[in-house]
C-alpha cells in the first residue's frame, strides 16, 4: 500500500494488519510454587530483635557523637573568643607603637626643617632618615645608596654645587 511507496498513509494502514485489541486481562490465578521460601514467624522475631538492638545502638552512637560535637563546638568557641581578645590586644598595641613612632617621625622632620638645608645639618637629615637595620630582602636594593649617603654624612662636600668633585 501506501507504506510500501514510501507514503504516508492513515489509519487503513495498520502494520499489524487490523489485528482485534488484546483481551481484558483476567484475574491472576494464585499458584504456589515449588521454589518460594517459606518463612517462620520465630526467623521473623529475630530479625525485628536485631534490627530494633541495631537502631539502639545507632541512637547511642549518634547521642554520643552529637555531645562530643557539641564539646568541640564549645572548645572551639572559646578559642575563638581567646583569639579575638588576644588580637584585639595586639591591634591596640600596635596602634599605639605607630602613633608613637608617628610623633617621633613628626618632632624629628620638624626639628630638621627648623635647623635648615645648608652644609652638614641637611646631610644629618637625609641620613637620619634611612633605617640601618639589616632587612635581608632589601639589602641588594639600597646598599648602595646607603653606604653613599653614609659617606657624605661623615665627609660632608665641600660645595652644595659639585659635592667636592673637582671641577
Amino acid at each position: 500500500g501506501a507504506m510500501a511507496m514510501g507514503g504516508m498513509g492513515g489509519m487503513d494502514d495498520d502494520m499489524f494488519g487490523g489485528a482485534a485489541p488484546a483481551p481484558p486481562a483476567a484475574a491472576p490465578v494464585e499458584t504456589k510454587k515449588a521454589f518460594a521460601p517459606v518463612l517462620q514467624v520465630e526467623d521473623n522475631g529475630a530479625v525485628e530483635k536485631f534490627a530494633a538492638e541495631h537502631r539502639e545502638k545507632l541512637a547511642a552512637r549518634r547521642a554520643e557523637s552529637n555531645a562530643e560535637k557539641m564539646k568541640q563546638m564549645d572548645i572551639a568557641k572559646a578559642e575563638l573568643e581567646k583569639f579575638d581578645a588576644q588580637r584585639k590586644l595586639t591591634m591596640e598595641s600596635t596602634k599605639k607603637a605607630n602613633a608613637s613612632a608617628e610623633a617621633d617621625f613628626m618632632a624629628l622632620r620638624d626639628g630638621a626643617l627648623k635647623a635648615g638645608m645648608q652644609g652638614k645639618d641637611s646631610w644629618e637629615k637625609v641620613t637620619s632618615y634611612l633605617d640601618l637595620t639589616a632587612d635581608p630582602k632589601r639589602q641588594n636594593l639600597v646598599s648602595r645608596m646607603k653606604s653613599v649617603l653614609i659617606a657624605v654624612k661623615s665627609q660632608p662636600p665641600a660645595t652644595g654645587k659639585n659635592f667636592g668633585v673637582a671641577a
